[in-house]
């Protein structure tokens, strides 16, 4: 389990580092709230290894257990942005299950419509899409690949 909390953590910290994320309008307040992320993929790489089709999120079922990650982006005033990831391992025959969350402290910062985030003291711009209750971010990264993160509103 440690290996796939691990695997989503390196994911997600990648994301939010080098994130190209778009809000037409450019009204900061706009991207305030918690969004659950329901899916996240990684295209057009270089090199096709590094491609992700994003089956880390969700649940799937192997070898008696399932296993339910999940990813939450919470954008709160003041510029403070918490990535909560979640990792729950059910044993199917007992219904026994295992959760572990890892918070990751960043902040943000937005001028018209680009965003710069920064995590452990690395930092990156990008634009960001807000529709409703839905947030797009989406990555523009040097290796040529393409990150793709979608999210709905939850607070």
């Amino acid at each position: 389990m440690k290996t796939k909390l691990t695997l989503l953590v390196n994911t997600i910290f990648l994301v939010l580092v080098v994130a190209s994320c778009t809000d037409d309008e450019g009204n900061a307040l706009d991207i305030i709230g918690t969004y659950e992320v329901s899916s996240y993929t990684i295209t057009n790489c270089q090199d096709p290894d590094d491609n992700d089709d994003g089956s880390q999120l969700g649940c799937s079922t192997e070898d008696g257990y399932e296993t339910c990650n999940g990813i939450t982006l919470d954008f709160r005033e003041g510029g403070v942005l918490i990535t909560t990831l979640s990792a729950t391992i059910t044993e199917i025959d007992s219904g026994l299950s295992q959760t572990e969350t890892q918070d990751m402290v960043g902040t943000y910062s937005i001028e018209g419509n680009v965003v710069t985030i920064c995590v452990d003291g690395e930092c990156e711009d990008g634009e960001y899409t807000v529709s409703g209750n839905n947030l797009v971010i989406i990555t523009d990264e040097d290796s040529g690949c393409i990150g793709t993160l979608e999210g709905s509103r939850v607070g």
